[in-house]
Protein backbone atom coordinates (compact mmCIF):
# COMPACT_ATOMS: atom_id res chain seq x y z
CA UNK A 1 0.00 0.00 0.00
CA UNK A 2 2.71 2.41 0.90
CA UNK A 3 4.50 2.22 -2.27
CA UNK A 4 1.78 2.92 -4.42
CA UNK A 5 0.81 5.77 -2.43
CA UNK A 6 4.87 7.25 -2.34
CA UNK A 7 5.64 5.80 -6.18
CA UNK A 8 2.35 5.08 -7.98
CA UNK A 9 4.34 4.58 -11.02
CA UNK A 10 5.89 1.10 -10.33
CA UNK A 11 2.60 -0.22 -9.34
CA UNK A 12 -0.16 -0.66 -12.05
CA UNK A 13 -2.82 -2.38 -9.78
CA UNK A 14 -2.94 -3.39 -6.20
CA UNK A 15 -4.42 -6.78 -4.13
CA UNK A 16 -4.45 -5.84 -0.49
CA UNK A 17 -5.60 -9.23 1.32
CA UNK A 18 -7.37 -8.78 4.69
CA UNK A 19 -5.56 -5.76 6.05
CA UNK A 20 -6.43 -2.06 6.02
CA UNK A 21 -4.74 1.43 6.51
CA UNK A 22 -5.08 1.48 10.06
CA UNK A 23 -3.07 1.01 12.56
CA UNK A 24 -3.05 -2.03 14.78
CA UNK A 25 -2.74 -1.53 18.06
CA UNK A 26 -2.53 -5.31 19.09
CA UNK A 27 -1.95 -8.31 16.66
CA UNK A 28 -3.46 -11.09 16.91
CA UNK A 29 -0.72 -13.30 15.20
CA UNK A 30 2.32 -11.56 17.77
CA UNK A 31 2.58 -14.94 19.86
CA UNK A 32 3.43 -17.05 16.94
CA UNK A 33 7.37 -15.55 16.16
CA UNK A 34 8.42 -16.38 19.60
CA UNK A 35 6.50 -19.43 19.25
CA UNK A 36 8.06 -20.50 16.31
CA UNK A 37 11.75 -19.04 16.81
CA UNK A 38 12.07 -20.93 20.86
CA UNK A 39 11.18 -24.27 18.77
CA UNK A 40 14.27 -26.18 19.23
CA UNK A 41 15.45 -27.37 15.60
CA UNK A 42 17.89 -29.42 16.56
CA UNK A 43 15.97 -32.63 16.67
CA UNK A 44 13.27 -31.56 13.76
CA UNK A 45 13.94 -34.08 10.23
CA UNK A 46 10.40 -33.45 9.27
CA UNK A 47 7.49 -31.08 9.28
CA UNK A 48 5.90 -33.04 11.00
CA UNK A 49 8.23 -33.56 14.14
CA UNK A 50 7.75 -29.79 14.92
CA UNK A 51 3.97 -30.22 14.46
CA UNK A 52 2.89 -30.93 18.21
CA UNK A 53 5.68 -29.32 19.52
CA UNK A 54 3.50 -26.09 18.48
CA UNK A 55 0.30 -27.25 19.42
CA UNK A 56 0.36 -25.75 22.99
CA UNK A 57 0.77 -21.77 21.30
CA UNK A 58 -0.50 -22.04 18.14
CA UNK A 59 -3.79 -24.04 18.95
CA UNK A 60 -5.36 -23.98 15.21
CA UNK A 61 -4.20 -27.17 13.26
CA UNK A 62 -4.49 -24.97 9.78
CA UNK A 63 -2.17 -22.16 10.89
CA UNK A 64 0.26 -24.44 12.03
CA UNK A 65 0.56 -26.09 9.12
CA UNK A 66 0.61 -22.94 7.42
CA UNK A 67 3.09 -21.54 9.35
CA UNK A 68 4.95 -24.74 9.04
CA UNK A 69 5.25 -24.32 5.31
CA UNK A 70 7.76 -22.00 6.93
CA UNK A 71 10.25 -24.50 7.78
CA UNK A 72 12.48 -26.31 5.72
CA UNK A 73 14.33 -29.91 6.04
CA UNK A 74 17.54 -30.24 4.42
CA UNK A 75 20.10 -33.15 4.90
CA UNK A 76 18.37 -33.72 8.19
CA UNK A 77 18.79 -30.21 9.18
CA UNK A 78 15.97 -27.66 10.08
CA UNK A 79 15.80 -24.04 9.69
CA UNK A 80 13.17 -20.96 8.85
CA UNK A 81 12.86 -19.46 5.46
CA UNK A 82 11.45 -16.49 6.86
CA UNK A 83 13.89 -14.35 9.56
CA UNK A 84 11.85 -14.50 12.50
CA UNK A 85 13.88 -12.37 14.62
CA UNK A 86 13.82 -9.45 12.20
CA UNK A 87 9.91 -10.34 11.89
CA UNK A 88 9.82 -9.84 15.64
CA UNK A 89 12.04 -6.89 16.12
CA UNK A 90 10.04 -4.68 13.16
CA UNK A 91 6.74 -6.33 14.48
CA UNK A 92 5.66 -2.75 15.37
CA UNK A 93 6.26 -1.11 12.35
CA UNK A 94 4.92 -4.01 10.49
CA UNK A 95 1.42 -3.88 11.82
CA UNK A 96 1.52 -0.34 12.19
CA UNK A 97 0.06 2.02 9.05
CA UNK A 98 1.79 5.45 8.56
CA UNK A 99 -1.36 7.35 9.07
CA UNK A 100 0.35 11.14 9.36
CA UNK A 101 0.56 10.76 5.46
CA UNK A 102 0.02 13.68 3.12
CA UNK A 103 -3.11 13.88 1.36
CA UNK A 104 -2.18 11.10 -1.67
CA UNK A 105 -4.38 8.38 -3.53
CA UNK A 106 -3.44 5.86 -5.71
CA UNK A 107 -5.61 5.86 -8.68
CA UNK A 108 -5.10 2.53 -9.96
CA UNK A 109 -7.44 -0.33 -9.74
CA UNK A 110 -7.27 -2.03 -5.79
CA UNK A 111 -8.86 -4.78 -4.47
CA UNK A 112 -9.15 -5.36 -1.17
CA UNK A 113 -10.66 -8.90 -0.43
CA UNK A 114 -11.22 -10.00 3.79
CA UNK A 115 -12.61 -12.00 6.27
CA UNK A 116 -16.47 -10.84 6.34
CA UNK A 117 -15.73 -10.89 9.77
CA UNK A 118 -12.02 -9.85 10.23
CA UNK A 119 -10.51 -7.32 12.48
CA UNK A 120 -7.84 -6.18 10.01
CA UNK A 121 -11.13 -4.42 7.78
CA UNK A 122 -13.79 -3.92 9.77
CA UNK A 123 -16.75 -1.66 8.39
CA UNK A 124 -15.34 1.68 9.61
CA UNK A 125 -12.61 1.20 7.56
CA UNK A 126 -14.25 0.98 3.93
CA UNK A 127 -14.32 4.95 4.08
CA UNK A 128 -10.92 5.21 4.72
CA UNK A 129 -10.18 2.78 2.02
CA UNK A 130 -11.82 4.94 0.01
CA UNK A 131 -9.76 8.15 0.58
CA UNK A 132 -6.69 6.74 -0.03
CA UNK A 133 -7.44 3.94 -2.83
CA UNK A 134 -10.32 5.76 -4.68
CA UNK A 135 -11.15 2.79 -7.31
CA UNK A 136 -10.59 0.21 -4.46
CA UNK A 137 -13.13 -2.85 -4.72
CA UNK A 138 -13.73 -4.19 -1.25
CA UNK A 139 -15.14 -7.43 -1.08
CA UNK A 140 -15.83 -9.77 2.07
CA UNK A 141 -14.92 -13.85 1.55
CA UNK A 142 -17.15 -15.21 4.46
CA UNK A 143 -15.33 -17.69 6.35
CA UNK A 144 -11.80 -17.57 4.99
CA UNK A 145 -9.86 -16.47 8.29
CA UNK A 146 -7.50 -14.13 7.90
CA UNK A 147 -4.92 -15.75 5.79
CA UNK A 148 -7.39 -15.94 2.85
CA UNK A 149 -4.83 -17.71 0.30
CA UNK A 150 -4.01 -20.56 2.53
CA UNK A 151 -7.66 -21.05 4.43
CA UNK A 152 -9.54 -20.89 1.16
CA UNK A 153 -7.34 -21.16 -1.68
CA UNK A 154 -9.68 -22.37 -4.40
CA UNK A 155 -12.11 -18.85 -3.46
CA UNK A 156 -8.88 -16.13 -3.21
CA UNK A 157 -7.35 -17.72 -6.59
CA UNK A 158 -11.08 -17.29 -8.68
CA UNK A 159 -11.81 -14.09 -6.97
CA UNK A 160 -8.39 -12.18 -7.61
CA UNK A 161 -8.86 -13.75 -10.95
CA UNK A 162 -12.44 -12.72 -11.67
CA UNK A 163 -11.11 -8.84 -10.93
CA UNK A 164 -7.72 -9.24 -12.72
CA UNK A 165 -10.02 -10.44 -15.77
CA UNK A 166 -12.32 -7.05 -15.56
CA UNK A 167 -9.40 -5.52 -16.14
CA UNK A 168 -8.11 -7.19 -18.67
CA UNK A 169 -5.60 -8.82 -16.07
CA UNK A 170 -3.54 -5.79 -15.38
Amino acid sequence: MMLSLTDPELVSALVVADIAQIQHVTHSHWPYIPAMRDLDLRHIARRSDADPLLTDAIHDDTLRGFLLHNLSVEGGQASWRINLAVLEANMETLVDFQIDLPEVSFEGRAFFPYDGASPYVPPETHPRIRVYFPDAEIDALPGSGHWLHAEQPDVFVARIEAWLSTAGGS
